[in-house]
């Protein structure tokens, strides 16, 4: 640590930042072939495709206690096989999509996504339910795992355990209203994530609980959007969520001239309750943990006058317009403050004959 005196000139940030040199170079590629059906035929089949990958990391980092000295260098190597169903049914539609590592470094690591929507045929447009299930077994990545550098250094090869988790999500879509509600979680085993000193840790169990509803509605010209989402989280020591999320717009659309031009003006704000967020490490490129600074608890206002004339669309917007009305502790992320009070406008133009 040294003081910096004037005129003593030029000087940098961090010594350590400037000397750190860690890099991944990576390739995946995969082969595979596809079906697909065709909505015009009288029997219904499922779309498919199913494919074979092979990926190849090469991972360059310092080497033991020479972390200024970037010439350790490592290569690892899996293959994988992988498929994605889509099918259309009568009564909704169902996508699919998986992969599975069956040699080399990322051995046995899975991941299943799959997604059912469902109506009723008559009332296509009016309801409409989205089920969403997925899981994943995945070993860290190798920096995660393993780490030389003049800033930190790390090996927990025979620590670090495979993090699984499993979700199950539901939506319910009323566009008749302009209403989506719906609900989400996940169970966590093995969660890995950065502590408060950005080195790598696992909790055993961690679930994470989120429900949220929506509503966009436009009636003589008045314009609301809402959203609203409440998050938990079983261990805020390894996780952080605000507890509640909100998002409104309030305008009033008019036509100034038939089918020419119409303008519209609206606020908009966004409000998050206080959590401690995640910091982010410059030289480790990460996000990880801390408990001494607490994000949110401050309302963002935007104001915008936009409008369109015929193939013209153009806004001028004021943003943080509340600015000094709730204080000056406004962040974007620890240490990051948000932007102050701003003007911009734009200008699109589309072209055709």
């Amino acid at each position: 640590d040294y003081k910096l005196r004037e005129g003593s000139g030029p000087h940098h940030i961090s010594n350590e930042y400037t000397n750190d040199s860690i890099s991944r170079q990576a390739y995946d590629g995969r082969l595979g072939v596809a079906y697909h059906h065709s909505s015009h035929a009288s029997l219904r089949f499922p779309s498919l495709r199913v494919w074979a990958g092979y990926r190849m990391s090469r991972y360059t980092m310092g080497k033991r206690y020479m972390y200024t000295n970037p010439r350790m260098s490592q290569m690892d190597h899996s293959l994988y096989a992988g498929g994605a169903l889509d099918y259309d049914l009568p009564f909704g539609r169902l996508e699919a999509d998986g992969r599975f590592y069956f040699w080399g470094a990322h051995r046995l690591d899975t991941r299943l996504n799959a997604a059912l929507e469902l109506y009723i045929p008559k009332w296509k447009e009016r309801f409409g339910l989205r089920v969403d299930f997925e899981m994943a077994a995945e070993k860290p990545g190798h920096f995660e795992q393993r780490y030389y550098s003049n800033d930190r250094i790390w090996d927990v090869r025979d620590q670090v355990r495979r993090e699984l988790y499993t979700g199950l999500g539901a939506e319910l879509k009323a566009p008749w209203w302009g209403g989506r509600y719906g609900a989400k979680g996940r169970i966590y085993k093995h969660y890995f994530y950065f502590d408060d000193r950005g080195y790598p840790q696992q909790c055993e169990g961690l679930t994470v609980l989120s429900a949220w509803a929506e509503e966009d509605i436009v009636f003589y010209g008045v314009c609301l959007r809402a959203r609203a989402q409440v998050q938990h989280t079983s261990n805020d020591q390894a996780l952080g969520l605000p507890l509640l999320n909100l998002y409104g717009e309030l305008g009033y659309q008019y036509e100034v001239v038939r089918n020419a031009l119409t303008l519209k003006l609206s606020v908009e704000m966004y409000y998050r309750t206080k959590y401690h967020a995640d910091q982010y490490n410059s030289p480790l490129g990460i996000f990880h943990r801390q408990q001494g600074t607490e994000l949110g608890g401050y309302p963002m206002a935007n104001l915008m006058l936009s409008g369109k004339w015929k193939t013209v669309a153009l806004y001028v917007m004021v943003t943080h317009v509340d600015e000094d009305l709730f204080g000056r502790n406004f962040f974007d992320g620890v240490l990051y403050p948000a932007l102050e009070r701003d003007f911009r406008f734009g200008l699109k133009w589309n072209f055709y004959s």
